[in-house]
């Protein structure tokens, strides 16, 4: 070792403090320490220069290891904000799961990219690491190699560097522990990721199974849906080859009939019964009694307690109690059900109004339900079977208080509609069997044709409009307009010479007809007292509400035109409904009138309402109107030509308003219509059984 200054060999170079790596290598031996002391004895002279260098070293190193230290926090806090990501970026992958799953692929992407990144990021911080530590190491190599060679060595500064390099030490294992646990919440959230993404592509496969499952289950229905409409037109073509046969047969005996004129005089009794869609009845006729020109049928006087309660047909109405067995028909299961309901008793009822309605809006099988009044289903023909049962035992009964005939010794005459298809009409066969009526003792008769027959054999004093004898011919065509409560049936067909009816064309049309007249005067009612009280009123108060509209019906019924502009009609209210006025709105129901556009045309006093003839003729207005314009419709098509006659029958058409409408509407037709048109078709029915018996034997004063 030479004499003289020792230059010190410390660089002033920067070396990042976590590249000194501080270990047994670095204390220094008791060789060294030997050596240390000879050169401190023989080297005093450089002891303040090596001391300056050494300090000096050592605040580099201090302050390397802030710099350390601070991009070690912030290495932290960036560490945090990617967990604080990573979090967010699951949650919203969470959220987005169920709502978008077409998305996830992309947000899994996205996410892996930035972990990718944070990941990177902690790669390069990890050299930078190694980097300084490896500089370090370089500056700790050229410190001993200081050592070495100068052979310095002060205990005292020694054991102040080994305190500061011990802290720096288990200051830089700390910093290495987090960074190893951070990297080890790295890979748990990377795991929990791919653990993630895993579940995602397996609940995406799951629902692409699903739906291809779903989708072959759809083609396979499909494809039986295809095999069974293939298998139903097959069996639509063989019952339309049946029906055709059906009705060539149908035509071949009837002709058989005319021609030959057969006589069969088995039968004393014709029997008919009308199932309508609002009343129903039956009429029959003694065929004693039609061969000597008495043309009125029998017919009975339904109800019997009021004025307003006498009628030739009865509301078509079955009530059947749980065990689905007759109750009551007709008004008696209409009273019956309303006395069920106020009592609360109805749930163990089955009540069943207008039912015939489900006829024109489906063909009807065995299979085919109707709801009651309440929703509840039952299958169709129990409901045709009971109300055709009851009709017919009823007639029974009346009938054998005039005459000891057997049942063999009737013939049964059924109506239907012209607008039913034939399943529909062979329903009703089936239906009329299963009530009772042998299948070979009963025909059926098309409801215009009937009234055709009626209006034709009826004397002239019967009908209203003809000034005629010869008012029926053949080769005329005739319109018959069948206005009941509900219906209007309009048939248009021409008279052969051979007596037969070919049909022209022919329409029905729903929830137009009397009882359009009666919704017209409940709107009245609203205006004045408003609807939610007409409602309230219903319900508390059923029979009353009911008995104000038979008021009603019988008032509607009873008008006639030609009485005077200045007339009024009177119709009587239940007490109770002026005492729930009173009740709901604090005054009297005078003042309501008072208040309303009825004010002069609607006089109250006591318990009875007179209304001025003219605003009770504007109830009839909307339901006239659209027959009106139903009729019209019919009568331009192209394959209409030449209608002589329009003629009335049904219920609605018994009003002369009615009547007087149509006759202004229509000039050039001649309107008739019987005095009873109610009944028009049933006792058509009756002479059409006869004719069937015994053809062209049936007096009249118009043939």
């Amino acid at each position: 070792m030479a004499d003289g200054p020792v230059q010190g060999k410390c660089s002033k170079e920067k070396v990042p403090l976590e590249s000194i790596n501080f270990g047994s290598d670095y204390l220094v031996s008791e060789d060294d320490s030997a050596k240390g002391s000879d050169f401190l004895a023989s080297g005093n002279d450089n002891d303040q220069n090596v001391e300056t260098e050494c300090l000096e070293h050592t605040v580099d190193l201090v302050h390397k290891l802030q710099q350390a230290t601070t991009k070690l926090n912030d290495q932290e806090e960036e560490i945090k904000t990617l967990q604080t990501k990573l979090s967010t970026a699951k949650q919203e992958s969470d959220q987005l799961m169920d709502k978008k799953e077409n998305e996830l692929k992309a947000k899994l992407w996205d996410l892996k990219e930035e972990l990718q990144h944070a990941y990177f990021k902690t790669k390069e911080q990890e050299e930078e690491i190694r980097n300084l530590q490896n500089t370090m190491s370089e500056s700790k190599q050229s410190f001993d190699q200081v050592v070495r060679e100068n052979k310095i060595e002060l205990q005292a500064m020694k054991r102040e560097c080994l305190k500061k390099d011990m802290n720096i030490i288990g200051k830089l294992k700390q910093a290495d522990e987090k960074i190893n646990e951070q990297e080890e919440e790295i890979k748990t959230l990377q795991t929990k990721l791919s653990n993630a993404k895993t579940e995602s592509d397996h609940l995406l496969i799951n629902k692409e199974n699903e739906f291809k499952a779903m989708e072959t289950k759809c083609l396979n229905v499909i494809e039986e849906l295809q095999q069974t409409n293939s298998k139903v037109k097959d069996q639509e073509e063989k019952i339309e080859n049946l029906q055709t046969k059906l009705l060539e047969a149908k035509e071949e005996i009837e002709q058989l009939v005319y021609d030959r004129k057969i006589v069969i005089q088995d039968y004393m009794v014709v029997a008919a019964i009308d199932i309508g869609t609002t009343f129903s009845g039956y009429a029959f006729a003694m065929i004693d009694e039609i061969k000597k020109g008495v043309l009125k049928p029998y017919t009975p006087n339904w109800g019997g307690s009021g004025e307003m309660r006498v009628s030739n047909k009865t509301q078509t109405c079955v009530l059947l109690d749980k065990d689905e067995k007759l109750v009551y028909f007709g008004f008696d299961a209409e009273n019956a059900y309303n006395e069920l309901s106020e009592n609360g008793e109805e749930e163990d009822y089955f009540y069943f109004r207008r039912f015939t309605t489900i006829i024109y809006d489906q063909i009807l099988t065995f299979d085919t339900e109707i709801a009651d009044i309440r929703g509840r289903k039952m299958q169709a023909i129990k409901v045709f079977i009971h109300a055709i049962r009851y009709l017919k035992d009823h007639l029974l009964k009346f009938m054998r208080t005039l005459t000891s005939i057997t049942n063999d010794e009737i013939l049964w005459v059924l109506t239907v509609p012209v607008v039913w298809e034939n399943t529909s009409i062979l329903f009703m066969r089936i239906a009329a069997q299963e009530a009772g009526i042998p299948s070979h003792q009963m025909i059926i008769a098309l409801e215009p044709e009937a009234a055709y027959i009626c209006c034709k054999h009826l004397p002239v004093e019967e009908l209203k409009g003809t000034n005629t004898v010869s008012a029926f011919q053949s080769g005329s065509r005739y319109l018959v307009l069948d206005a009941g409560g509900l219906r209007v049936d309009i048939t248009i067909f021409e008279v052969k010479r051979n007596g037969r009816l070919e049909i022209i064309e022919k329409a029905s049309h729903g929830d137009l007809g009397g009882s359009t007249v009666n919704r017209t005067f409940k709107s009245a009612l609203e205006e004045i007292v408003t609807k939610e009280m007409i409602e309230g009123y219903c319900h508390e108060f059923t029979e009353d509400y009911i008995e104000l509209f038979k008021e009603f019906e019988k008032r509607k019924r009873d008008c006639r035109k030609g009485n005077g502009s200045d007339s009024y009609i009177s119709l009587k209210f239940p007490v109770s409904f002026t005492e729930k006025c009173y009740e709901t709105f604090d005054t009297d129901i005078i003042t309501l009138v008072n208040k309303s556009r009825f004010r002069d045309k609607m006089y109250w006093k006591k318990d009875k309402i007179a209304i001025h003839r003219p605003m009770f003729e504007t109830f009839f207005q909307p339901a006239c109107d659209e027959i009106v314009r139903h009729v019209k419709k019919l009568l331009q098509l192209s394959t209409v030509k030449d209608v002589e006659m329009i003629l009335m029958v049904g219920g609605f058409s018994d009003s002369d308003i009615f009547q007087d409408v149509i006759r202004r509407a229509f000039p050039n037709c001649q309107v008739l219509s019987p005095k009873d048109a109610g009944l028009a078709v049933l006792c058509g029915a009756v002479l059409f059984g006869y004719s069937s018996i015994v053809p062209d034997d049936v007096n009249t004063s118009n043939d």
